[in-house]
């Protein structure tokens, strides 16, 4: 009764009125169309500034430093040893003091030095120990399992289904 099968028609348009109604007839033109109207779209012309420096006469492709510096064929130059007031006197012995003092020696081993201990126990040493003697070692045989006595239990037949 509260839920009735319905056709799925969908509801008709309510379109809202709206209170602003053009007068008289509509043209499409506005100002700013009127303004700006499309072009060919061509491309504007160069405007290059005008230079007052100009050249006199004819051009040198010549620099100075081209003049001055004329390329010539690579040579290595000379070798020119510096000179040396330093000289030696007498023979050279190539000695230091550094050579005579640690001169190589065949590596032999060092003697061990042990330290010398003064603890020393009294008496003979007695190699066992109390927990050896109370705790000796057994065949490893099982232990009997020990069932935990239980306090319940049934009074008469069992009846079970």
């Amino acid at each position: 009764e509260y839920y009735q099968q319905v056709n799925g028609q969908a509801a008709a348009l309510a379109r809202p009125n709206d209170h602003l109604r053009h007068e008289g007839e509509f043209s499409g033109n506005t100002t700013t169309a009127e303004y700006y109207k499309a072009s060919d779209g061509q491309r504007a012309p160069l405007a290059r500034p005008q230079d007052s420096l100009r050249h006199e006469g004819q051009f040198q492709g010549n620099t100075t430093t081209a003049e001055y510096y004329q390329q010539v064929n690579g040579q290595p130059a000379a070798l020119v040893r510096p000179q040396d007031s330093l000289r030696t006197e007498g023979e050279f012995a190539g000695n230091t003091t550094t050579a005579e003092y640690y001169k190589a020696v065949d590596g032999q081993r060092a003697s061990l030095a042990r330290p010398q201990d003064s603890l020393h126990p009294e008496g003979a040493f007695v190699g066992s120990t109390t927990t050896a003697e109370y705790y000796k070692a057994t065949d490893g045989q099982r232990a009997s399992p020990i069932k935990p006595q239980d306090s319940l239990h049934t009074e008469g037949p069992f009846q079970g289904s």
